[in-house]
């Protein structure tokens, strides 16, 4: 998946605005809102498996943040890696 293909899918998703934003004195055109894996599960397995081959060999297990949308996306990435998923 292209990087574009993984920015428009998240602009579908209503994972990210795009518009122009200042944040710290930087200027940006996106800003993310979040990602719900639980919406749309083809979304959310083609966004895991362009995340895991982006990872792959690089690392020995996935660690994901304690809350249910970062585990199921890490479920994902760490299926397609075929390596632990860890919540930290």
């Amino acid at each position: 998946m292209e990087e574009a293909e993984v920015w428009a899918l998240l602009e579908q998703q209503k994972a990210v605005v795009a518009d122009h934003f200042e944040a710290g004195g930087l200027h940006r055109v996106r800003r993310f809102e979040g990602f719900d894996p639980l919406i749309d599960p083809v979304a959310t397995e083609r966004l895991g498996t362009a995340l895991a081959a982006r990872l792959a060999g690089s690392y020995d297990l996935v660690a994901v943040w304690d809350t249910l949308d970062a585990a199921v996306l890490g479920y994902v990435v760490g299926r397609a890696l075929e390596r632990p998923v860890v919540r930290i």
